[in-house]
């Protein structure tokens, strides 16, 4: 019964309000078995003086009210008072016990935490963000070698080294914002780390949950609960600053077995619609589109040498590499070694061009359009090959043309041992056209040679099997493979063909099974690829024209305001910090780039673009807003990437130093080296996690999982096609590519996909 209502006394009346009560309570019990504690409660005061009923006094009416309603008052009460405690302007970001997800959180996932923090991004769906006006700044760390087995103990690590005080004590500081940080996210019922108390759901998961788990299930795309106690000592630091651990899915396609670019999933961003040119589909033709790009794209006209591939560019595609390209005579030495090894020697045909060495000018990076080939010299080369007896390719014919397109050499080569298969359909190469041919391998190396001279820049189309078949290296290389990058990511590639019909709008190839390639033909395209480059500029033809780097997206939005009386600020600053020099890659469109030869430099330099230069003479006052680094000693360690920039011949030093040690019986063994390599990682997170202000969401991802046996499967996998060609299958061996090595490729990218990411606020 609703409170305030009136309801009139029957004739016979009860001269003490007590006995009506004990009537009404007796008719409950003995009738519906309800105790009147349970159902009404009576309230006997008479009604205000200045209700529309006082004149009633005498006693003919009595005002109730139900029990149901006060409480429902003190739960109003309860409620604005938890709404005012909850009111707050510090960030959180925490998993919510009433999110279900359908799928794995993705690398892109991730990106779109940080757009919708700093930028115009929609709310994430997979996490709890509450008051993201109040983000200062966003760290994004990426550590490839930091695996979830580490987490559950399926990857052993060792008990020691660990700094105690990086797992019970903090500075001052840091208990401070911590107790801030941990009473505001108590008084919105939303702390996050089990140390707060979260309320647990059938969602929370602990580590040994996750390690008993083998296939994948719609529980494994929920985090799993972070607990000092049963994680390795030196990961246990750690869990002081987060609650969760969560399993994040890196790109790629299962259908190839395949993974993508993890840098390029969270760097560029798709080009938002109001932000794209905009052409008409109805009449579309079919193959390769026109690029699409941005409509506020500027040609910015750019010397070719800027394109000129570098040391580590040339090591990842396998190239052969010019001694003169090395910084000292111990990487010298090295290349050498390798180059023994793999009978790619002077003594096995291989000659070098003279002079080397760098370009006898500095590149300007804007020039004028008529400007991109001054003081160079540019050469287009492409080559046809046949297959011979050892089963690997050899030279048949060569094409090199000028900067004006002009033939400079077109010559057919006579292999020196027989021929097994012309590849026709693709060479154009038959017995007829080489019958009668007398040039050589040497004697077509000698006239490149005479046409390479020190400022000579050889352009083409993976130029790497040019070369191998040439037997020649060259320190001035520009391959468009790598200019014109596929929208997938290494290691994909874009054909020659596709480039051509895409960028300038011609058809080539045309003749494959029937008079082959024309290597003249590839060469001008080539070229004219590089020449459209350089006058459109370094983003041209790149993700950039597709996507945007997420620098750039950042740098034309606006951060939200504080508060609604606040006006929006200018655009989000952001930096770049990885080894090498990141300018070149993703961290182009970057405000700050700083280029690093170990994870102790990359933590010094994410601390200088937090905190700033004191003059801001590089760095603006008070940092950037947003943040990119990579780590990278971590995943050496493993053998994950053993040619990190800047120390291409640390693995056979290491191995060298290790064959010395375990020959003394002093070698450590390889989990005491990881470890050593954890620990240290943890100590450089920890040290950029203490230098964070308030408000500041750190992020960090691994990329990938452990993509050694899935590299391994590729390798087997293509060495099985190579040798499929001139091979019976009988005769193959251990080369046999079985279904059950299929089956293993397929698991294998799915667990090298599964990567881990880190989340949350200073």
């Amino acid at each position: 019964m609703e409170s305030g209502k009136k309801r009139k006394r029957g004739g016979g009346g009860y001269e003490n309000p007590e006995d009506q009560y004990t009537d009404y309570a007796q008719v409950l019990d003995s009738t519906l078995g309800v105790h009147p504690e349970d159902a009404i409660s009576f309230h006997l005061d008479p009604p205000p003086s200045n209700s529309r009923d006082s004149h009633d006094q005498d006693g003919d009416w009595t005002y109730v009210s139900s029990k149901k309603r006060k409480s429902k008052k003190h739960s109003a009460a309860a409620q604005r008072h938890s709404s005012k405690n909850a009111k707050s302007d510090y960030l959180s970001i925490s998993h919510s016990p009433n999110v279900r997800l359908s799928q794995e959180v993705k690398i892109a996932d991730l990106q779109a935490l940080v757009l919708y923090l700093l930028a115009d991004g929609t709310a994430p769906s997979w996490v709890a963000v509450n008051n993201r006006r109040g983000v200062r700044k966003v760290v994004v760390l990426m550590v490839p070698g930091l695996e979830m087995g580490m987490f559950d103990g399926s990857v052993a690590l060792d008990d020691g080294p660990c700094d105690d005080d990086n797992v019970t004590k903090h500075d001052d500081t840091t208990d401070e914002l911590s107790e801030l940080a941990l009473s505001r996210l108590k008084s919105n019922g939303e702390a996050t780390g089990s140390s707060v108390g979260t309320q647990s759901t059938s969602h929370d998961r602990n580590l040994s949950s996750f390690k008993r788990r083998k296939p994948i299930s719609p529980d494994d795309y929920y985090p799993v609960s972070l607990d000092s106690q049963n994680l390795p000592r030196v990961l246990q630091p750690l869990s002081a600053q987060f609650d969760r651990l969560w399993p994040i899915k890196a790109p790629g396609e299962d259908r190839t077995s395949r993974i993508h670019s993890p840098m390029q999933a969270i760097l560029t961003t798709p080009i938002t619609k109001s932000h794209r040119n905009t052409r008409d589909s109805g009449d579309r033709p079919k193959g390769p589109q026109p690029p699409a790009y941005s409509n506020g794209w500027q040609d910015q006209s750019t010397h070719v040498s800027a394109f000129i591939a570098s040391l580590p560019q040339l090591l990842d595609d396998d190239y052969v590499i010019h001694p003169s390209m090395f910084e000292n005579d111990d990487e010298r030495s090295a290349n050498q070694s390798k180059r023994k090894t793999n009978h790619q020697t002077e003594a096995e045909g291989w000659v070098a061009s003279s002079h080397g060495g760098s370009l006898p000018f500095q590149h300007q990076d804007k020039v004028r359009k008529d400007e991109v080939f001054d003081s160079v010299k540019v050469l287009a080369l492409d080559c046809e090959m046949c297959t011979t007896s050892d089963g690997g390719p050899s030279l048949t014919r060569v094409s090199v043309l000028s900067v004006s397109g002009k033939v400079l050499l077109d010559e057919l080569v006579k292999p020196k041992l027989p021929i097994i298969d012309y590849l026709t359909a693709y060479s154009g190469i038959t017995e007829a056209k080489l019958s009668g041919v007398t040039t050589t391998l040497a004697d077509v190396q000698g006239r490149l040679l005479d046409l390479l001279t020190d400022s000579t820049i050889l352009v083409g189309h993976s130029l790497v099997s040019d070369l191998n078949a040439l037997k020649l290296t060259h320190p001035h290389i520009i391959d468009t493979s790598m200019i014109y990058p596929h929208p997938r990511g290494p290691p994909f590639k874009s054909s020659l063909k596709f480039l051509a019909q895409r960028y300038l709008k011609r058809e080539i190839q045309t003749q494959v099974g029937k008079g082959g390639h024309d290597p003249t033909q590839d060469a001008l395209a080539a070229l004219d690829l590089v020449r459209q480059k350089c006058e459109r500029g370094p983003e041209w033809g790149t993700s950039e024209a597709n996507g945007e780097s997420i620098f750039k997206r950042l740098a034309r939005s606006r951060r939200p305001p504080a508060s609604r009386s606040e006006a929006a600020d200018t655009g989000v600053k952001g930096a770049c910090v990885d080894w090498g020099d990141p300018s070149r890659g993703y961290g182009a469109g970057a405000d700050v780039c700083i280029g690093c030869q170990s994870d102790k430099e990359v933590e010094e330099g994410v601390i200088k673009a937090i905190k700033g230069d004191d003059d801001g003479s590089k760095i603006p006052g008070g940092g950037v807003d947003f943040i990119w680094a990579r780590m990278r000693e971590l995943e050496v360690a493993r053998g994950w990437n053993n040619r990190p920039p800047g120390n291409m011949n640390k693995g056979a030093e290491d191995e060298a130093d290790a064959a010395a040690r375990a020959a003394s019986g002093a070698e450590p063994s390889k989990r005491r080296i990881v470890t050593g390599a954890v620990h240290e990682t943890v100590k450089h997170i920890q040290n950029v996690y203490r230098s964070l202000p308030p408000c500041t969401a750190f992020i960090i991802y691994s990329g990938t999982g452990d993509p050694r046996e899935l590299t391994r499967l590729h390798t087997k996998h293509k060495k099985y096609r190579e040798a499929f060609k001139t091979t019976k299958w009988d005769d193959l061996g251990d080369l046999q590519w079985m279904d059950a090595d299929e089956q293993a490729l397929k698991t294998e990218c799915r667990r090298a996909r599964r990567g881990l990411g880190l989340i949350c606020v200073r």
